[in-house]
């Protein structure tokens, strides 16, 4: 669940492009409203295909035993290259009803920044299990390209604390393959 929603806001937080920008309260969260406010005023994607890829930085595990967190890192697939296909309907809609879906359930934005191609977003996720991550999303994009860092805490009940650190880099390849 963590990961899915983590993905969908690296998508939507990559193409960052002029927007707005405001000051949260560090200990608050920010509404669905004022973030999709925000990502409305965001440039549009241009529709086609894209490759996205994920490299992993680091991965920690501390009090983990020895080489859990190199084998978490290795399954984590670094260097992962996906290709999608954005239809001229999706790049229309822009990202406003993704950061809704974002944070319905379990996942809330505590800080979410566009402005001038960047964003600067932190979002809190609880697990139902008693999980919780803290994900922080920085990045730049354009209409065609993206460049989003993303370092994750988690904390899992008998499965201790992990910190992730990956760069996800999306760019448009050409136009959607005829179906």
């Amino acid at each position: 669940m963590i990961i899915r929603t983590t993905i969908a806001i690296m998508m939507l937080g990559g193409l960052a492009g002029c927007g707005s920008s405001g000051a949260d309260n560090a200990g608050g969260s920010v509404s669905a409203d004022k973030v999709a406010d925000r990502m409305a005023d965001m440039v549009r994607p241009e529709p086609g295909l894209y490759r996205s890829t994920s490299t992993v930085i680091s991965v920690e595990a501390p009090g983990a035993p020895d080489g859990v967190a190199d084998m978490l890192k290795k399954s984590m697939s670094s260097g992962q290259t996906s290709e999608y296909c954005l239809t001229p309907e999706e790049a229309a809609k822009g990202y406003e009803e993704m950061a809704r879906r974002a944070q319905h359930g379990n996942c809330t934005f505590q800080r979410f920044d566009v402005s001038g191609g960047k964003i600067d977003a932190v979002m809190n996720c609880a697990a139902p299990q008693g999980g919780k991550a803290q994900i922080a999303l920085n990045g730049t994009g354009t209409s065609t390209s993206s460049v989003m860092d993303m370092k994750m805490q988690m904390e899992a009940p008998g499965m201790g604390k992990m910190n992730t650190h990956t760069k996800v880099e999306s760019k448009r390849i050409g136009p959607c393959p005829a179906s």
